[in-house]
Parts: C-alpha cells; structure tokens; sequence
C-alpha cells in the first residue's frame, strides 16, 4: 500500500547551474528603455545584469563596480559554475556598449583579475625589464588578428617566452635573448617544454623563433650556432620526423630516388605529346609538383604558389619561387630531361590559354587549381609508379633521408633548404649523388650562393 508522503516534507532545493533567464518584460521603465535601445549583440550578455539590477532596484546609471561584486556572488549563489568568465565577458561588453554616444552616461566598469590573469602576471615577474623591452624593440606588439604577418610575429614572441620563462624557473638567469643560447640550459628548457618526438614541429618552431631574435638583434654567429645544435640534436638520420612518418620513408635511396624521377620523365613526354587535353595537363602538374619536390626539396605550398616568368633576352622560361623571388633555370638549375619536360607543359598550357600562364596552377578556369586536387593528382602518379600512401611531403622528406644517408655533412645545409633557394647547390649535390658528375665533390657544392637571389654559377 502506497502512503502519502507527510506534507510537512519540503524536497531540497536544487541549485541552478545556468545564469537565470531575463525576462524583460519585468524590467523598470528606465531598464526597459535602455534593454530596447542597446544593439541586439551585446544583450547576450548584459540582460541578466539589468534583470538583476531592476529586481534590486538599481538604476542603469547606478551601476558600477560594486553591484558587479554583489552580481558575481549572485551567480555563485544560483549555482553557476564559473561566474569570473562570465563576469569578464560582461565588463568587455559594458565598456564597448558605453563607446556608443547614447550610452555614455553609463560607469565604467573595471575587470577583477582572474586566474588567467593573476597567472599571466606571475608569469610576467620570472623575466627582468630588460628582457621585455628587448622582446618589445624586436616584435612590438603584434596583434595576432591583424594579418597573417603579424599572427606569425606574435607567435614567435610567445615561443621565445614559453622557453625564457621554463628556463628561469629552472633557476636560470635569463636577462637578454642572448642568454637562452647556452647548450645546457637551452636543451633542458626545450625538453621540459616540448617532450617527445610527437611536439618535434613545435621544438622546431620555438628554436627557429629564437634563432631569427638573434639574427635580428646583431648577436654573434658563435650564438646562434649553440641554438641550431640543439634544434638539430634531436634529427633522427638528419630529418626531425616523428617515428611513424621516418618507417614511410626510411627505407628511401639515391636510386630510388632517381627511379621516380627518370618516371616523372617519362610520364611527363607521354602525356605531353600529341595535343594534349585538361587531365593530360593535369597529371603533368602532378608529375611536375613531383620532380620538383624530389630535386629541390619544395614543400607543397611553395609549389602551388610558384610562378612562370621570362629571361628579359629570350630564351627558356624560369619558375620563380613564391618566398624570395629566386629563379630555377629550367636549363641549368634542373636536370636537362625535366627541364625539357617543364617546357614542354609550359608550352601545351599556352597554347590551350591563348597566353603565357603566369602561375605554374594556371589552368584555365575560374580559379587556379586547388591544393587538395593537386595531391590526388601527386597520390595517383605515385602509387601508379609504385609507391602508394606516399605525399609531396613524404617525398620530400625521403629525398632528403636519401641524401643525408651518402653524406651527413649535408644536415646544416639542407636545414636551410627553402622553397628554390638553393636551385645550384641542389643541381650539383644530386648529380654528385647520382654519379652523374664524377669529378665534383659534394663538399664543393656547400658553399652559399652569392646573395639571396639564388644567382646561378
């Protein structure tokens, strides 16, 4: 027999973990008033505050710093879970709302700082003054929603951070950039910071990051010497790739490597002859993007960004590379087959615009051809050539075990490696590795070019 529950028994009350609903048709007449005008964007926000203030009775004009106290514990008493973030999200919205010329009468309103802040704080006192004006003298204050540009600059900064901050609290003095150039405290850093294989781009950012600091600011070579020995320390075979990539692309030779370019060769004359139509040419971009990526090492971005240009005397044409401006010589900075090759699709692709293409992806329609149809086409050729699952960037990086295997020298060199930069040293290493040049030792060919323009011998 069910009984009746005693109705002196009062069930207790369950704790509201959301913000309560406002409900604006309880509101006063000079909150009302001013709940319609504001712009719908900041209501989010700010309506549970009138609804707190009207049910206080508090005029909108009276709202300052002490009603957003007696608010946040308001909302910790209605169960809300996290009021600091709403509460900061609300101050943000208050003082934007008093910007505009009807809502100037309002008080400001001042954030309380949070754990966030009270951290960034903290964080801020481990660096001396010094440290941060040098910080600010080389990056200013870059605003990472401005552009692209900037976005990079304000990472670099908050990387060289990241590692001075690690380091001081180590017990490490870290008054200057400079300073973070010591082996031993660098190293240790860097591994506290970024451990294991699995955060070897971000290692490679950060020390990147602190290399380009000392470039900027005149420090000695010796310096940022010390830096790229520890970024370099942890390149498994000369290649800083994380374990599962390195099995893709160990087993990688100089034959091999020259067995995919002989077939991008011959490829590229199949489907170039005759009068070739849009997949022909497509599967010869791919070919291409292939053959570039194994003789220059050209990550994918750089090549879908390079360009086709004209010597001012005739002659054959050049790619230009996206990032410096510097040349390839189809004669001269790439083997003669594959530079014959090049001219052949440079050549079939005018033909078909009725002019000269100005981007390597031109193809004639609206827009140029995108990054992922590019890599089916790379993905195709490849696994029709006998090495399925592989990548423009797997290429790249199995090219590059391939020639470190025949020669570690070549490490420090190939890490500089960018885009067509070094379009000769890379004609000169790969003939030497391919035996097709006999009398040129690869030590010969390390020597820089003579200015950043990639100027051909």
């Amino acid at each position: 027999m069910n009984e009746k529950p005693d109705a002196s028994f009062e069930a207790p009350a369950k704790r509201c973990r959301l913000k309560p609903r406002a409900k604006p048709s309880s509101f006063g007449p000079e909150i009302g008033s001013l709940y319609q005008e504001m712009p719908k964007r900041f209501r989010t926000y700010i309506s549970p505050l009138l609804q707190y203030a009207s049910d206080q009775h508090i005029a909108a004009s009276e709202i300052d710093d002490e009603t957003i106290d007696l608010y946040r514990d308001q909302l910790a008493d209605w169960g809300v879970q996290d009021p600091q973030s709403f509460i900061s999200s609300l101050i943000r919205a208050w003082n934007e709302l008093r910007t505009l010329q009807a809502f100037n009468h309002l008080q400001a309103l001042t954030s309380r700082a949070g754990k966030r802040e009270t951290a960034r704080l903290l964080r801020g006192q481990l660096l001396p003054a010094r440290f941060w004006e040098e910080l600010d003298q080389l990056f200013g204050s870059p605003d990472p929603n401005a552009s692209p540009a900037e976005h990079n600059l304000y990472n670099e900064r908050n990387r060289i951070v990241r590692i001075a901050e690690t380091a001081a609290k180590s017990g490490h003095q870290v008054g200057s950039i400079a300073d973070l150039a010591d082996y031993p405290m660098l190293t240790a850093a860097v591994d506290n910071l970024y451990p294991g294989a699995a955060r070897s781009k971000a290692r490679d950012l950060a020390l990147q990051a602190i290399e380009r600091a000392l470039q900027k600011s005149g420090q000695a070579a010796g310096l940022i010497k010390v830096v790229r020995k520890v970024r370099f320390r942890h390149r498994p075979a000369g290649i800083d790739l994380p374990a599962n990539q390195v099995k893709k692309v160990g087993h990688f030779t100089t034959q091999i490597v020259a067995s995919i370019m002989d077939a991008v060769v011959v490829e590229l004359e199949r489907v170039l002859a005759n009068s070739p139509d849009y997949d022909a040419l497509a599967r010869a971009r791919a070919c291409i993007a292939v053959g570039l990526a194994i003789w220059n090492l050209c990550p994918r971005g750089t090549i879908e960004q390079a360009t086709f240009s004209r010597p001012n005397g005739g002659g054959r044409p050049h790619l230009e590379g996206p990032r410096n401006r510097t040349l390839v010589d189809l004669e001269h900075g790439l083997p003669e087959e594959f530079g014959a090759a090049i001219e052949l699709y440079h050549a079939a692709i005018t033909d078909r615009l009725g002019h000269a293409p100005h981007a390597f992806l031109d193809s004639g329609r609206l827009g140029p051809v995108s990054g992922s149809a590019l890599s089916t086409g790379v993905k195709r050729f490849l696994s029709a050539v006998g090495h399925g699952g592989l990548t423009l960037q797997l290429l790249r990086d199995g090219a590059n075990i391939a020639a470190i295997r025949e020669n570690e020298k070549i490490v420090p060199w190939l890490s500089d490696a960018n885009g067509f930069r070094f379009a000769s040293n890379f004609r000169t290493r790969f003939r030497s590795l391919l035996g097709r040049d006999g009398t040129q030792r690869i030590e010969d060919s390390f020597e820089a070019p003579r200015s950043d323009r990639g100027d051909q011998p």
